[in-house]
């Protein structure tokens, strides 16, 4: 399905990079705390990754696919490590405040190891197969694409522990259990959803355009955290409406 020569896969992928970075701008506009800034560079990964895949299905030739599946990889890679980040800050756990930034050190030297390792090497994109009759998919996979897909999944798992363990904890603080009933549903959208975008790289050739549950995931999220300050949100529009009318 094609319109304006931009498939339905390229059409996904294209809406979720335009969302994410206006709600990026929104998050660093609006934040008050330090989870939300970190929420909105994890928006901006995910903008980089889903630009890198809608260019993937607008080139024609393997060479240029490759090259922008790398692209897009910079945003999948950072994406578990800022989620973990979020998710320390979010619940402000006296457990990992001593040794939090040591923590996030390590995690995010590991991260950009990988990136170096996608950007000059075929150790994580190693070849380009063209599939479902209009783009060219990051298959088979690299050396250590399965590596990484494992740290991806466990600094997931992990970070939804923490949410969990936290909100078992604090049983009187309603607003806190309120913000993370919304992290765990959207969370839960939004990577099984996007989930679907790794099946082709293992040869399980079902089509990615689920991959809009990462965008409503990411709305989802940023909506329980800035809950409190929606206010303000209604008060920028009717200054802008203001301002065009004048």
């Amino acid at each position: 399905m094609e319109f304006l020569q931009i498939t339905l896969t390229g059409w996904v992928a294209l809406s979720i990079a335009i969302s994410m970075v206006f709600l990026a701008g929104l998050m660093f506009i609006l934040g008050r705390e330090r989870f939300h800034y970190v929420w909105g560079v994890f928006c901006i990964a995910i903008a980089v990754w889903a630009w890198g895949f809608y260019m993937v299905s607008l080139v024609h030739d393997a060479a240029s696919a490759q090259f922008w599946w790398k692209i897009s990889y910079i945003g999948t890679i950072l994406n578990p490590f800022l989620y973990f980040h979020f998710t320390l800050e979010f619940i402000q756990s006296k457990l990992f405040h001593r040794f939090k930034l040591v923590a996030l050190t390590v995690l995010y030297a590991i991260a950009f190891v990988f990136v170096y390792l996608n950007l000059t090497t075929h150790l994580i994109v190693n070849q380009v197969t063209f599939l479902f009759g209009q783009l060219y998919y990051d298959t088979p996979p690299g050396a250590l694409h399965l590596y990484f897909m494992t740290l991806f999944l466990a600094l997931i798992v992990w970070s939804l522990y923490l949410i969990f363990h936290e909100y078992r904890k604090r049983k009187n603080d309603t607003f806190f259990r309120q913000r993370a009933t919304y992290f765990f549903i959207a969370s839960a959208i939004a990577y099984v959803g996007g989930s679907m975008n790794f099946l082709p790289v293992y040869g399980i050739e079902v089509n990615p355009v689920t991959n809009f549950a990462v965008a409503f995931g990411a709305i989802f999220i940023a909506y329980a955290i800035l809950r409190r300050g929606l206010f303000e949100v209604k008060v920028i529009v009717a200054q802008v409406l203001t301002l065009i009318l004048g």
